[in-house]
């Protein structure tokens, strides 16, 4: 049953990254979605990649070397992330991206 689940949920991500390409004219419009991202989606994407990555890879690390208290670490990013969503931070990001051509968040820096 999980088996079937997880083939699905697979197909279903190929089938739109399909569609996706499709309406897409080169790889860069792909990648940055036509850069028609409003400011509310590209906060969410910017918490998506903060936390995915810092939380799981950086607190392993942190976790290892001082136990527990690591774990305190997601917390400070949350706060830090949703004083940068109500800064509302996502335009500036969206904006410098149309103006500069940047496609990542270490573009952005």
């Amino acid at each position: 049953m999980a088996a079937m689940i997880m083939g699905g949920y697979i197909g279903i991500i190929i089938l739109i990254g399909i569609y996706a390409s499709t309406r897409s004219k080169n790889v860069q419009e792909y990648l940055v979605a036509k850069r028609n991202l409003g400011p509310v989606m590209i906060m969410a994407l910017l918490f998506g990649e903060m936390l995915s990555g810092a939380a799981t890879v950086g607190n392993a690390t942190e976790s290892f070397k001082v136990g527990l208290s690591a774990v305190w670490i997601n917390w400070g990013m949350v706060l830090g992330l949703w004083l940068f969503a109500l800064l509302r931070m996502g335009k500036y990001f969206r904006a410098f991206g149309c103006q500069r051509g940047g496609m990542s968040v270490p573009e952005a820096y």
